[in-house]
C-alpha cells in the first residue's frame, strides 16, 4: 500500500514536472521566435537560435540581416563602453559575422560584416526590407561614399512597395554627408522624389519647392542665426521634408523655417518659407518612376503598412468596407471576417506583365471555418473573370475548393500559387506551402482560352470582404508577385 502511494506520488511528480517543462519550452517555429526577438531586440537571440538550422529560406536570411542590423545599431549607438564592449566580445562567438572598428568624425564606429544580405533576391520584399533597415541602422556611421552607395541602391528598388519607409531612409540619408552620383542615378533620384511627393504617407508629400528670391542662404539651422553652407539661385528645386514649428516675422514677412535638400549641390539645409514657391510633382518624372518598374520582370510586395482602416489600401478600387487593422510583429494585418450567407464585396488591384507566381501572407488561426482569403482573377478583353479562389481555416486550406488538412498551422502562414498554362485545359494552379506543392495541378475555374493562348492577359488580385460578417475572422498581411 506504502509502495503504491510512492509510486503514485513519484509518477504525479514526474508528469508535473514533464508537463512543466513542455510548457517552458518554446514550440512556435524558428522563424516565428524570430520575429519576436526582432520586435524586442533580443537580436543576439536570433543569431543563436539559427546556429543549429539548416535549409534556411528567403525569410530565415532576412531575419538574420535585420538581426546584424540591430546589433551594429545597438553597439553603435550605446554611451556604456563597458556594455559596447561586452557586445563586440559577443560577437566573437559567431565567427560569420566578422567585424571592424574605424573612426568617423572622431567617433569611433564599429562595422559588422553580413553574410546573410547576399541570399536575398534582388527588387524582392526580403531585399528591400533589409536594404531600408541597413540605411536606418548604420547612417549616423556611414561614411560619404557608403551613403552614397545606400542611395543607389534605393534608386534601383521600386518605392511602391515601402513607400514610407523608402522616404524616411532619403531623408536620413539627404542629412548625412554624401558623395555625388551619376548622371543616371541623379535622374532616377529626380523621379523617385517627384512620385513620393505624390504619396501622402511621405515626408515629400506636398513638398517640393522651387527658388523665388536669387542669392539666398541655405543655413546649418532654422534661423538667421546659423551659418550659411552656400547660396541658393533663383528657380533651384528643393526636397523639402521637415519643419520648424516657430513661426518668425523676417523683413515684413512670416513663416517657417524648412528643411529641405538640394539636387543641385547634393546638400540639406534650411531656408525660410517665404523665400520659396510650391510646385507640384512632375507627372512625366512621376511616370517615368513607374514604368522603369514596370518594365522589368520583378516582384511586386503589396503589404498594408501605410493603409487606414477607414480608407481603401492604396492602389485598389472596388466595394471597400471598412475593416480593422491589426498589428503583429510590426506588420499591419487587413481582417476578413467570416460570412454569415456567402455574401462578398470586393477591392482588386490589377498588376501588369506575365505572372505566374503568387505568394500570399495570411493568419486564420482564429476561425473554424474556410474564410475567403483572396481571389485571382485573369484580366483580359476589357473583362476580368475569377480563375482560382484561395480561402483557409485554422486547420484547411482551400485553392478552389480543393482542400489540403493542415495539423500544424502557424501564426503567419505563407503560401505561394504557381501558375502554369496547359493548351488543353487553360491554366493549372500549383498550390505550395514550406516548398512543397500541397495541392497540384488545381483546374482554374472556365476562361477564355483564346486569350490565354494567345498570351493577351493580365492578373487583379482582389480581397473579399463579407457582406454579413460573422465572428470568424483571419488576417490578410500582404501579396508578393511576379514571375518565376
Amino acid at each position: 500500500m506504502i509502495l503504491s502511494r510512492v509510486f503514485t506520488i513519484a509518477a504525479s511528480i514526474f508528469i508535473v514536472a514533464s508537463l512543466s517543462a513542455y510548457l517552458l519550452i518554446d514550440h512556435r517555429e524558428t522563424h516565428e521566435r524570430a520575429l519576436d526577438y526582432i520586435d524586442k531586440g533580443n537580436f543576439f537571440r536570433v543569431i543563436e537560435i539559427y546556429q543549429s538550422e539548416k535549409n534556411l529560406q528567403e525569410e530565415d536570411y532576412a531575419l538574420l540581416s535585420l538581426a546584424v542590423s540591430g546589433i551594429e545599431k545597438k553597439i553603435n549607438q550605446n554611451q556604456n563602453e563597458a556594455q559596447k564592449k561586452e557586445w563586440i566580445a559577443d560577437l566573437n562567438d559567431y565567427h560569420e559575422i566578422a567585424h571592424t572598428e574605424y573612426q568617423v568624425n572622431g567617433t569611433t564606429c564599429t562595422h559588422l560584416e553580413d553574410p546573410f544580405f547576399k541570399y536575398l533576391k534582388k527588387h524582392a520584399y526580403w531585399y528591400q526590407k533589409s536594404l531600408l533597415e541597413r540605411v536606418h541602422s548604420t547612417i549616423f556611421c556611414n561614411p560619404p561614399d557608403k551613403n552614397s552607395e545606400y542611395l543607389n541602391r534605393i534608386l534601383f528598388e521600386d518605392p511602391r512597395n515601402f513607400m514610407k519607409d523608402t522616404s524616411t531612409a532619403l531623408v536620413e540619408l539627404f542629412r548625412s554627408p554624401l558623395e555625388r552620383i551619376g548622371e543616371i542615378e541623379t535622374n532616377f533620384l529626380h523621379e523617385t522624389i517627384h512620385f513620393l511627393a505624390t504619396q501622402e504617407t511621405t515626408a515629400f508629400y506636398d513638398n517640393l519647392y522651387k527658388l523665388q528670391a536669387d542669392r539666398v542662404n541655405f543655413r546649418s539651422g532654422p534661423g538667421v542665426e546659423y551659418p550659411s553652407k552656400l547660396q541658393l539661385l533663383h528657380a533651384d528645386e528643393l526636397y523639402c521634408f521637415d519643419k520648424d514649428s516657430r513661426k518668425e516675422t523676417i523683413g515684413r514677412k512670416s513663416g517657417n523655417w524648412l528643411e529641405c535638400f538640394s539636387e543641385k549641390h547634393f546638400i540639406s539645409g534650411w531656408i525660410f518659407s517665404p523665400q520659396l514657391q510650391k510646385i507640384s510633382p512632375n507627372q512625366t518624372l512621376v511616370e517615368n518612376c513607374k514604368s522603369r518598374f514596370s518594365s522589368l520582370e520583378y516582384f511586386a510586395q503589396v503589404d498594408f503598412d501605410t493603409w487606414k482602416s477607414d480608407s481603401m489600401p492604396l492602389y485598389f478600387y472596388g466595394d471597400y468596407r471598412p475593416t480593422s487593422r491589426n498589428l503583429r510583429h510590426g506588420e499591419v494585418g487587413f481582417t476578413l471576417y467570416g460570412s454569415k450567407d456567402g455574401k462578398h464585396s470586393k477591392i482588386c488591384r490589377k498588376f501588369s506583365g506575365k505572372k505566374n507566381f503568387i505568394e500570399v501572407y495570411f493568419d486564420s488561426l482564429e476561425s473554424d471555418e474556410a474564410i475567403p482569403i483572396a481571389d485571382f482573377h485573369i484580366s483580359a478583353l476589357g473583362s476580368s473573370k475569377p480563375a482560382f479562389s484561395l480561402k483557409a481555416s485554422s486547420t484547411e486550406i482551400l485553392l478552389n475548393d480543393k482542400k489540403f488538412m493542415i495539423d500544424d498551422m502557424s501564426s503567419r502562414e505563407t503560401v505561394a500559387l504557381k501558375i502554369s498554362v496547359s493548351k488543353q485545359s487553360g491554366l493549372l494552379g500549383t498550390l505550395i506551402r514550406k516548398n512543397s506543392g500541397i495541392l497540384s495541378n488545381i483546374q482554374s475555374y472556365s476562361i477564355d482560352s483564346n486569350s490565354i493562348e494567345r498570351g493577351n492577359y493580365s492578373w487583379e488580385i482582389c480581397i473579399p470582404q463579407a457582406i454579413n460578417p460573422s465572428s470568424e475572422k483571419a488576417y490578410l498581411y500582404g501579396f508578393r508577385i511576379g514571375k518565376e
